[in-house]
């Protein structure tokens, strides 16, 4: 079973970019492609975690990047439309007027995708060898890229705090779900990551987004944990690697829960802290 990360770079009108700037610009690319690979194909059961994720990215150097990864062979239809659109995109690039639109239906507007890159691939047997191979990490850093919110279990609202049970379990239930190497064990995980798993820094913001009819916050920024059990670190630097990838939390095949990992080392993570703590003193 193979894991794929795409990239497309899109471009647009200035009188159009308003899709870029909006929050919910997640679910219109969501809706742009299930109109293109037929919804039916993808979601066939609305309970299961989704076989993809997708979000919308603008990069430093002001490219708009649209990363979309592909977590299982039943996401085989976006597979094959990246695939033709990155035929289309090579045959523009001898023919200009020959561009590839995508059209945005709730803006009326299109965009145009100048290139079409597949930039990683690997196997979950790949994936579980690296973080078993190197040695755990007891400090891992998560920014989040995209509005970060879960389901809780008897909560009808979305949470939006990254709670390291919530993480972990998010990205369990995605592994169980789609790998065909090691199937973990969640009840216990979970159950000792309540005591070994504590908050070492935060700087977090909400960001309201408006999706489904619902008008919600969720959480940006970046957070850092520190795991005290040795035993839980292959698990949550797995989690956290795997994560990239799948997303965390809810609707992440909507633009959501959009993550960067990191493994940091004690002496790295502790200067950090030292750091914040002087700037503080000094306000």
């Amino acid at each position: 079973m193979q894991i794929e990360r795409y990239e497309l770079t899109l471009e647009i009108d200035d009188q159009d970019k308003r899709i870029f700037h909006s929050p919910a610009r997640g679910a219109l690319l969501h809706g742009l492609l299930m109109r293109e690979v037929g919804s039916s194909n993808i979601h066939s059961n609305a309970n299961a975690p989704r076989a993809f994720s997708q979000y919308l990215q603008r990069k430093s150097d002001g490219r708009q990047i649209w990363t979309i990864n592909l977590l299982h062979d039943s996401a085989t239809p976006i597979k094959e439309w990246l695939h033709s659109l990155k035929a289309h995109v090579e045959k523009e690039k001898d023919d200009s007027s020959n561009a590839l639109n995508l059209y945005i239906e709730h803006y009326d507007s299109s965009i145009t995708v100048s290139n079409v890159e597949l930039t990683e691939r690997l196997s979950y047997q790949d994936l579980f060898a690296r973080s078993i191979s190197d040695l755990p990490p007891k400090f891992v850093s998560f920014d989040f890229l995209t509005p970060l919110v879960f389901k809780k279990a008897g909560q009808e609202s979305p949470h939006p705090f990254p709670e390291a049970r919530l993480i972990v379990q998010s990205a369990l239930s995605r592994w169980n779900a789609f790998s065909d190497c090691a199937t973990l064990g969640e009840p216990e995980i979970l159950d000792e990551l309540n005591r070994y798993a504590s908050i070492f820094s935060f700087n977090l913001r909400s960001q309201h987004v408006a999706m489904d009819r619902i008008d919600f916050a969720g959480s940006t920024g970046s957070i850092s944990y520190v795991i005290h059990r040795a035993e839980l670190r292959q698990i949550f630097d797995l989690c956290g690697r795997y994560a990239e990838f799948c997303g965390l939390g809810a609707k992440t095949a909507m633009g959501l829960g959009a993550v960067k990992y990191t493994a940091q080392e004690l002496r790295h993570a502790s200067r950090k802290r030292a750091v914040h703590t002087d700037q503080s003193a000094l306000t």
